[in-house]
């Protein structure tokens, strides 16, 4: 339900208002949401409750991405987490001791890659070879045939295999590196499967669900626990197409207003961030979701997803 309030001043000021419904049943309960089919059952319930109604941002099933067994669990139910906290250990004795292995294999491979010695033996092997020949040229300038061309082929040959040596030494250190990056790799690939079996939080918010205990088996995409975001949560509501735009509404500012069981009414403040471009309800209805700033009240989170609240929304200049 819709209408328009302010004192008469430099300009109007257009207010939305969804009457105040209260608390749905414990038995409501919004799946996570952005799937088409709960979007479509958020906007049935929407048109048939007639008002704004708090959803969750993020409402999230924290699977494990590994096989394996639980042998940790660090969080409850009603409890708050911080983004990037572990909630669950899966066993990773193996992948520990895999990764271990893969670390001095990484040690050893670099530790041969920067060994120089066979190619400072091969530039010094070169640098002896080209002095024979050289001194080999010069006593022969000074005595014809000091050394038969023979021999200085041969010292010839003895510098070019040297020098060749050399190209050899450099290639293989190259080649050396590369497995030592090789190594490198293999060892950051073990380090990403052991954090794999740490199931952590993705997002800051509070556990509505532990799904597994210790000593269970879990495979892939198995939940563990469900997470939802509650610091902030999304307040959505059906307009009236004929009356407003997507220009009236986007990016005003909103008020929230409910009211608690011991009488108490919590207002919060927040601002339209999204306007759907599909029409429902015959085509005279669109949806516009708030981001909407929650509070507490007594250590716990005042709105919760699934409430009814009045929503005011500032549609004039």
């Amino acid at each position: 339900m819709t209408r328009t309030s302010g004192k008469v001043a430099r300009a109007a000021v257009a207010v939305v208002t969804a009457a105040v419904v209260g608390l749905l049943g414990a038995a409501v309960w919004s799946a996570p949401a952005g799937r088409p089919d709960q979007e479509s059952a958020e906007l049935a319930e929407l048109a048939l409750a007639g008002g704004a109604w708090a959803t969750a941002i993020k409402d999230i099933a924290v699977p494990a991405q590994e096989p394996g067994m639980l042998v940790a669990m660090h969080a409850e139910e009603n409890q708050e987490v911080e983004a990037d906290q572990l909630l669950a250990q899966i066993d990773d004795s193996q992948a520990v001791a895999i990764q271990e292995t893969a670390y001095w294999k990484q040690l050893a491979a670099e530790k041969e890659a920067a060994n120089p010695v066979s190619k400072d033996f091969a530039e010094a092997s070169r640098d002896v070879s080209w002095a024979n020949l050289d001194s080999a040229k010069k006593a022969n300038e000074k005595q014809r045939d000091a050394f038969p061309v023979w021999e200085l082929r041969r010292l010839a040959l003895q510098w070019k295999k040297d020098s060749l040596s050399v190209d050899q030494a450099v290639h293989d250190l190259a080649v050396l590196e590369m497995k030592a990056s090789v190594q490198r790799a293999e060892h950051k690939a073990a380090q990403l499967d052991v954090g794999r079996r740490k199931v952590k939080s993705p997002m800051k918010g509070v556990v509505e669900k532990k799904w597994r205990e210790v000593g269970d088996w879990v495979k892939p995409g198995d939940p563990v626990y469900h997470i939802i975001q509650m610091d902030q949560l999304y307040v959505q509501e059906l307009l009236d197409a004929t009356k407003y735009t997507d220009a009236d509404v986007l990016g005003r500012n909103v008020l929230v207003s409910f009211r608690r069981p011991n009488g108490e009414t919590v207002k919060l403040g927040g601002k339209i961030q999204h306007t759907s471009y599909r029409l429902v309800a015959g085509g005279r209805k669109f949806l516009v979701k708030a981001v909407v700033n929650n509070q507490k009240r007594s250590g716990f989170w005042a709105l919760h997803p699934g409430q009814l609240v009045q929503m005011e929304i500032q549609t004039g200049p």
